[in-house]
């Protein structure tokens, strides 16, 4: 008589990281928050294993909406396009848009674009901006109210180049207060933008 013996761990079909898949279905076996039909996160890896990364129909989608024209000093409460909250945290919120003329040197005409929302939860706001135009200077600026009645710009790029590298604020943001996001071309062409609006925990503070 036969016996057939299993040895515990010599399977090929061990689920190694314990997300409930095996290394013949998982596309990652060593990492648990990546499996088939997970939940795709802005975490640079494909966490649904359908190879694809960081492209999820939970992310928000949002297109501007003309008129949302707003003075850089007049971008706050009742102006320009109210987008409402950003996507929950670990996901994206994508805001399409187009500057369509150039402003003047004094930024009292031209297309300005303005738009407001709020976060899901106090959180780090990170911001990345992209454009196909070249040669066209866009300039932004990301402000909130940080204490009562105290706004102040916390994201901004007027340095006369291109922006495409992402910031983020320098704190945790309130999920109570607006925040303000305005727009323009300086110098160049009008062009075509893409805004990626993500949030993060603040810097030692524990996830729920």
């Amino acid at each position: 008589m036969v016996v057939a013996v299993a040895l515990a761990g010599s399977g090929c079909n061990v689920d190694a990281d314990g997300d409930g898949y095996g290394p013949g279905a998982d596309c990652d076996d060593s990492d648990p928050t990546v499996y088939p039909g997970g939940l795709e996160y802005w975490d640079r890896k494909d966490n649904d294993c359908d190879g694809a990364v960081d492209v999820s129909p939970f992310y928000r989608w949002l297109d501007e909406v003309e008129p949302n024209d707003s003075l850089f000093d007049t971008c706050g409460p009742g102006s320009g396009q109210w987008l409402g909250p950003l996507a929950p945290l670990g996901f994206v919120s994508y805001l399409d848009g187009r500057i369509d003329t150039v402003v003047d040197e004094d930024y009292d005409r031209g297309d300005m674009d303005c738009f407001g929302f709020f976060l899901a939860t106090d959180a780090v706001l990170h911001l990345q901006i992209l454009w196909p135009e070249p040669s066209a200077d866009l300039d932004f600026v990301v402000w909130s109210e940080w204490e009562e009645g105290a706004w102040e710009p916390f994201i901004a790029s007027f340095a006369g180049g291109p922006f495409a590298d992402g910031g983020s604020s320098n704190g945790s943001l309130s999920s109570d207060a607006p925040i303000y996001l305005w727009l323009s071309a300086y110098e160049g062409e009008p062009t075509e933008y893409e805004v990626q609006l993500w949030t993060t925990w603040a810097t030692g503070e524990a996830e729920p």
